[in-house]
């Protein structure tokens, strides 16, 4: 990565760095860019100094890896995130989603779809003399919704 040392009295600076994939690279989101060999990062400082070059870096890379995952996270094969999908095509689905969400059944699917996953993630009590007095203190509560901790 090139630095360019900040010089004169600049109201605002436009930073690009080029990102080179190398053989000790771990990183997905600077390898998994196809024929190109560098991955460029840009963004604009409103005030060209140091500190505020390390935060704008930092927001950029994070940024380059939330575009990763928006890229290559799929359902079902499915990038639901990507930005190569059309916004209007998902408009329509969306809506023809709804339309079925109102159809017999999709409605109690949905729920024991979404208990099944609720209660993949309910914490474990276990037992001893900690676990009981957090049953206990659960217990105060009196009758509570959702999957409780078990």
């Amino acid at each position: 990565m090139n630095t360019t040392n900040f010089r004169g009295d600049y109201r605002s600076a436009v930073v690009q760095i080029a990102l080179d994939a190398t053989p000790s690279s771990q990183l997905p989101e600077v390898l998994g860019n196809g024929a190109k060999d560098e991955t460029l990062v840009s963004f604009i400082l409103s005030r060209p100094n140091l500190n505020d070059f390390y935060y704008a870096l930092m927001t950029a890379l994070v940024q380059l890896s939330h575009r990763y995952v928006e890229e290559h996270f799929c359902y079902r094969g499915f990038a639901r995130f990507s930005q190569k999908n059309s916004v209007l095509r998902l408009v329509a689905m969306s809506g023809a989603v709804r339309r079925a969400e109102k159809g017999e059944g999709f409605a109690q699917t949905f729920v024991a779809a979404n208990y099944e996953t609720d209660s993949a993630r309910v914490p474990r009590l276990g037992d001893g003399a900690l676990a009981n007095k957090n049953r206990t203190a659960l217990a105060r509560f009196g009758e509570l919704d959702g999957v409780l901790p078990r």
